[in-house]
């Protein structure tokens, strides 16, 4: 799983995530401070799912039409310690990431399908 963990996720996560041998990069590591519509460049560019606690991410995916693999918004905090390793369990749990934009939250996970912008004709 190719991740792009925005600045908000907890370290805890991201050492998790590294440990289960997913592929992250960090906005809190690399480019801390970065805009939004950036971090989702920067992931449309490295085919990489958006891991993130920041509402916004919504709003530009679907009233900017700004193209991602899938965002995953996390709705609970602080992700730290055992929390963060049920998440991460979560996320390997699953394969459908991809094209979705996610909204976990405790106990339930759901999912919009991010639509491909319609070509002009």
């Amino acid at each position: 799983m190719r991740i792009l963990a925005n600045e908000n996720v907890s370290l805890d996560v991201l050492k998790a995530l590294r440990a289960a041998n997913c592929d992250v990069a960090s906005v809190r590591e690399l480019h801390g401070g970065i805009e939004d519509r950036r971090v989702l460049t920067w992931a449309a560019e490295e085919q990489r799912i958006v891991l993130t606690h920041d509402k916004d991410y919504g709003r530009l995916v679907f009233a900017g039409r700004l193209p991602v693999l899938g965002v995953i918004l996390v709705r609970f905090e602080p992700v730290k310690g055992r929390r963060a390793r049920r998440l991460v369990d979560l996320l390997l749990s699953r394969d459908d990431w991809v094209g979705n934009f996610s909204v976990i939250e405790l106990g339930r996970v759901r999912m919009i399908s991010i639509a491909e912008p319609e070509s002009p004709p």
